[in-house]
């Protein structure tokens, strides 16, 4: 058994890339990483700004395009949520095939959106920030040279 990223991790020693799934399922709404109060915030107040963070943290996609997409145009969440969740899976080699991104973005958009952001997440090691998710530990401490 065992994670989805320590299968990852066994298929790129082997070679063997077929199985690997998403880290967490589609209703795993509660169990997405750093989930707490600020996760709680930032979905309610700021989705579509920490979405776009995820994106841009994955090179999926730019941040500014992707809020503003999911803002203005919400009409087309489940079009929006086929192309991220299928470029989210292709780069991380999930298997997820287009008729299950089909399904799970015009049946459960929210959920699939928040599985793809979880999944962003666990592999760039991001946590929550204001309106943004940024890397774990943040800049290392400055430190001030002796003269």
């Amino acid at each position: 058994a065992g994670s989805a990223l320590e299968r990852e991790n066994f298929s790129m020693a082997t070679g063997d890339d077929t199985g690997i799934t998403w880290n967490k399922g589609l209703c795993g709404c509660c169990d997405i990483k750093d989930c707490g109060p600020m996760c709680c915030v930032q979905e309610c107040f700021c989705g579509a700004c920490t979405f776009g963070s995820a994106t841009e943290h994955a090179e999926v996609c730019e941040c500014m395009p992707t809020c503003l997409l999911l803002v203005c145009f919400t009409e087309f969440a489940c079009c929006m949520g086929i192309h991220f969740g299928t470029k989210t899976a292709k780069k991380y080699n999930i298997d997820e095939g287009m008729a299950s991104a089909i399904a799970k973005s015009c049946c459960c958009t929210c959920c699939y959106f928040l599985q793809i952001q979880n999944e962003i997440m666990v592999r760039e090691k991001l946590k929550f920030g204001c309106a943004k998710l940024e890397k774990e530990g943040g800049t290392p401490p400055s430190v001030e040279m002796d003269r």
